[in-house]
């Protein structure tokens, strides 16, 4: 809704998307009229809505571009934790530890009824 305010505990509570589909979302909340804040990450834009010409420019600029810097280091961080996982599986598999995740037979039995 217009005039809301869109919080999220952590920048990777937004999304996990690579950076353009994350952007787009983010910039479907702003076309709403919505404002996005996440704690930790400086917030210019009642600063960039006082200002006027150049300041102003600078301001949203400079939002944006923290905002998408916390996005992509939030992608970055998930492919990481991703990639370590994917690599202690196949060393779990190597060595004939791996299981894999314990079946759900009330979920199954659910799916067969």
């Amino acid at each position: 809704q217009p005039g809301e305010v869109v919080i999220a505990e952590k920048i990777d509570r937004i999304s996990r998307l690579p950076l353009v589909e994350a952007e787009r979302l983010v910039n479907a909340i702003k076309a709403k009229g919505a404002r996005l804040a996440v704690p930790g990450i400086v917030d210019l834009s009642e600063l960039a809505e006082a200002s006027s010409g150049v300041a102003k420019v600078v301001l949203q600029g400079v939002q944006d571009m923290l905002l998408r810097v916390a996005l992509q280091i939030a992608r970055d961080d998930f492919e990481d934790r991703r990639e370590r996982q994917r690599q202690g599986i196949d060393l779990a598999k190597s060595a004939g530890l791996y299981r894999g995740r314990k079946p759900n037979a009330k979920v199954h039995e659910q799916i067969i009824a």
